[in-house]
């Protein structure tokens, strides 16, 4: 079965707001100690809020982790097909 990466429909603004979150987290990569700690989440709260997307609690940062996964990998197929 040939499965096929079916891209999600979002707002432009919602996957510009990935894409910060995104940057964000790559930059928490590159640290001596890439650890998630509260300042980073409230950084992260902060993004999500600054595209004007209500966080009323942890379950909506989830969510939104959630989909930045998915930008990720959607990105990530982009770069590999940009790279062929």
């Amino acid at each position: 079965m040939n499965s096929e990466f079916v891209e999600p429909d979002w707002d432009p603004k919602y996957v510009r707001m990935l894409d910060a979150v995104i940057e964000y987290m790559d930059s928490i990569g590159v640290r001596d100690d890439p650890t998630i700690n509260s300042r980073d989440v409230l950084i992260i709260r902060s993004l999500i809020e600054f595209y004007d997307f209500e966080v009323h609690d942890n379950q909506d940062i989830i969510d939104v982790m959630d989909d930045i996964k998915i930008r990720a990998e959607q990105l990530e197929t982009e770069e590999e097909n940009g790279n062929s």
